[in-house]
């Protein structure tokens, strides 16, 4: 397992915690999920749109505010994917070394810190897949918000497994303006 550092910490995490600071106060609500019979709506997925954002926007974030690699990790498909930056970055293939990592993290330098996200942006490719783009970042013990440097903009796929909405792939970006 690679040697955390605080500021690894704060690049892993700041994609998840960023995603609802910066979404609160910039996105329209009507951007952030389809409208039913909307073009390139897809009814099946967007009936169920509430319990995809709550993956991103509430389940994630209370695995990660409890420290809880298991539970963070069974939030992935098995072959989930999860993507962050850092110092030479990490990409994480696969539940297995999702929970490891976040073990890691938990343990240490992430140990009692918090992370949010808010959806800017949603859709649904198919009736069971659905990319939601966030921002958020990661907030240590004491803090209230997420300095900047822990603010970044995330991609989740999103795919329905037997009835449960689990994350495929997630990636988060730095420096990304959102003003454009």
């Amino acid at each position: 397992m690679n040697k955390f550092t605080r500021s690894t910490v704060s690049i892993c995490c700041a994609a998840l915690v960023a995603d609802a600071v910066v979404a609160v106060a910039t996105a329209p609500a009507a951007a952030t999920s389809p409208a039913k019979g909307a073009p390139g709506a897809i009814p099946a997925c967007a009936a169920e749109f509430k319990t995809v954002r709550a993956v991103a926007e509430e389940e994630v974030p209370a695995a990660w505010k409890n420290n809880d690699p298991e539970a963070f990790a069974a939030h992935f498909t098995q072959d989930g994917t999860f993507v962050v930056p850092g110092p030479g970055g990490v990409y994480l293939n696969g539940r297995a070394q999702i929970r490891s990592y976040m073990s890691g993290v938990f343990a240490g330098p992430g140990k009692g810190s918090t992370v949010t996200a808010k959806v800017l942006n949603s859709r649904c490719l198919t009736p069971t897949v659905a990319v939601l783009i966030t921002t958020g970042g990661m907030m240590l013990p004491g803090e209230t918000q997420p300095p900047a440097e822990r603010i970044g903009v995330q991609t989740w796929t999103i795919t329905n497994k037997r009835g449960r909405w689990l994350v495929a792939a997630y990636q988060n970006a730095r420096g990304v303006a959102l003003d454009q």
